[in-house]
């Protein structure tokens, strides 16, 4: 038999994942919605506490979408170093 804390934490994730299933403007959307918000969120959270799990959420799928370093440049060829050999019998 679950106890109610175990029910509530099942629900908890769930809601959890519902979010990571989003995309951004989704979530942007139900951010501004409280009534949706509302509507999809466990019924032992608070507004503020569903908010703070969807501000949460968004600022972990922004974190994953940031453009990454741009590469670092390929190093020179070492052309002596290629044709070094060239050059010795040469002098």
């Amino acid at each position: 038999m679950l106890t109610l804390a175990e029910i509530e934490s099942t629900l908890q994730i769930e809601f959890e994942l519902r979010l990571e299933a989003l995309d951004e403007p989704a979530l942007r959307q139900l951010l501004a919605d409280a009534a949706e918000l509302r509507r999809q969120a466990p019924y032992h959270l608070s507004l503020a506490e569903a908010r703070g799990i969807v501000d949460a959420t968004l600022a972990e799928m922004l974190a994953r979408h940031t453009p990454s370093p741009a590469p670092a440049p390929e190093p020179p060829w070492p052309w002596s170093q290629l044709v070094g050999w060239l050059w010795t019998p040469l002098r």
